[in-house]
């Protein structure tokens, strides 16, 4: 059964290499001095993702994106380290669809990053934006952002991840942040839940991006009802071993 691209959607955006290809949204307004240009990150045909070119350098403004967005209905044709606890029991997902939770606790100087999912689905914000959604299978997530790197990614910067599934099981990756593919597979017995999306070509110049993504869940738990819990720290870190962004990340399925 096809799993949900939620996590290298949610990767890509809070790491500011995600851009979608179709226009930004009526619900995002640019400054009459900022430039905004995209490739797809989700398409809708052929089930890919990519990241985007870059523009030139000009600092966001968070109040760029309509507030009222969050609470808005979806347009059906929308273009668009963790402590874990040392003993069980642990908690499991109580609702059925995927839930997820982040928290930005560093990013480089000179970069930003905001971003608003639509649907009335977050409970929760921060100087990010939302930062805690629960989408039911069936729906839609979409999200406006906008982001901006203070300084190029080159080829040698990564993406690091160490996770942990179920709160037992160890998961860690690494993945260039351009010029190659991320293959991601979540080890659960039983479960094929393994996919790729794609990193831009190298390298990515500061920018301005002001942009959003859409990804439609199935109808049906790719779980099979099976709750599932992945929780960590993400880092992307350059090649000499300075950390753009550090995060932490917290999914429920179910």
């Amino acid at each position: 059964m096809p799993y949900p691209r939620i996590f290298p959607a949610l990767l890509l955006a809070s790491t500011s290499l995600g851009a979608a290809d179709p226009e930004p949204s009526p619900n995002l307004r640019a400054s009459a001095t900022s430039q905004s240009v995209s490739v797809p990150i989700v398409s809708d045909a052929d089930d890919s993702s990519s990241v985007s070119d870059l523009l030139p350098k000009q600092r966001v403004s968070h109040q760029i994106i309509d507030p009222s967005f969050r609470n808005a209905a979806v347009p059906d044709d929308l273009e668009t380290g963790v402590q874990f606890p040392p003993i069980p029991p642990f908690p499991k997902p109580t609702k059925d669809g995927i839930g997820f939770k982040r928290k930005i606790s560093q990013m480089e100087h000179g970069s930003s990053f905001f971003v608003a999912f639509g649907g009335g689905a977050c409970e929760a914000d921060d100087t990010y934006g939302d930062s805690s959604c629960q989408y039911q299978w069936g729906e839609s997530i979409v999200a406006n952002y906008t982001l901006q790197l203070g300084e190029k990614l080159d080829e040698g910067d990564v993406l690091k991840a160490n996770l942990k599934v179920d709160h037992l099981v160890p998961y860690s990756f690494t993945c260039a942040v351009c010029g190659s593919d991320c293959v991601l597979k979540v080890p659960v017995p039983g479960l094929d839940l393994k996919w790729a999306f794609s990193t831009p070509e190298c390298p990515i110049d500061t920018n301005l991006i002001v942009n959003s993504f859409r990804e439609d869940l199935g109808k049906t738990s790719p779980t099979d009802g099976i709750p599932v819990h992945v929780e960590g720290g993400v880092h992307v870190v350059r090649g000499n071993g300075a950390v753009v962004a550090a995060f932490s990340v917290s999914v429920d399925l179910k």
